[in-house]
């Protein structure tokens, strides 16, 4: 089945005065041939591990990129809501300089179909933001991770949104990258990745990011689309030993 992701995206600019909004919205109906990439998916629990040689892998190969029609976002607080058709691209973007929401709202999308086949009344959660009260990731920068110690991640706010806590590794020695994704309810206040899933990636430089996240999958014909908002958290630079 081909795959697509709908992607929308909030943050609050630090110092604005009134408070100020950079967000983004992101779509891809992709198509093709499975990955040729040597990459080594394992799953454990709540926690998914990708590891790739050579060009990284994390992205497909040859890709065709179909046109679901004009895409419509409603129930954020933009006046009118929110419609795009797809660019020369093929991908769906938009930046604005705007609030898409508070937090808890219900997100409703559709397309009125064209080689992906229309669709309507998909919704999502809008996620409540985040306070990350550990790892530290002051200026951007969130210390060392050693892969032999359990990484405790903690936080406040949230409500019943999800915490996603992403993890990549840039191995560039050996020409690997080392990708981890864990999901952890938000109303629990913190998540614990074990040394076990630390493990399978490489040591390096790394990029760590702990984000409030409410996300739905449904298909349209022979795609399975995956519907994600993220919310603002923290994320920076990790050197992972």
């Amino acid at each position: 089945m081909a795959t697509s992701t709908i992607e929308l995206t909030q943050r609050e600019v630090p110092g604005g005065v009134p408070s100020s909004f950079s967000s983004s919205i992101y779509a891809r109906f992709a198509s093709g041939p499975a990955s040729a990439n040597p990459c080594v998916i394992t799953t454990s629990s709540n926690c998914t591990t990708t590891v790739c040689t050579s060009d990284g892998g994390l992205s497909e190969t040859v890709v065709t990129l179909s046109s679901a029609g004009t895409l419509s976002i409603a129930g954020t607080l933009v006046d009118g809501g929110i419609s795009l058709m797809p660019r020369t691209n093929g991908t769906y973007y938009d930046q604005l300089n705007t609030q898409l929401w508070a937090g808890g709202e219900t997100l409703t999308l559709s397309a009125t179909g064209a080689v992906v086949p229309a669709f309507s009344a998909q919704t999502v959660v809008a996620p409540l933001d985040i306070v990350v009260t550990a790892p530290s990731c002051a200026t951007n920068n969130c210390g060392t991770l050693s892969r032999s110690t359990p990484l405790t991640v903690s936080w406040t706010g949230g409500g019943s949104s999800t915490v996603d806590v992403d993890l990549t590794v840039n191995d560039s020695v050996n020409l690997r990258v080392g990708k981890i994704l864990c999901t952890f309810p938000a109303s629990a206040g913190t998540g614990v990745i074990p040394t076990g899933v630390l493990a399978t990636v490489p040591a390096g430089q790394g990029f760590l990011t702990i984000k409030p996240t409410g996300s739905t999958s449904f298909a349209a014909g022979a795609w399975m689309v995956s519907i994600i908002a993220i919310g603002q958290g923290v994320g920076g630079l990790v050197m992972v030993q």
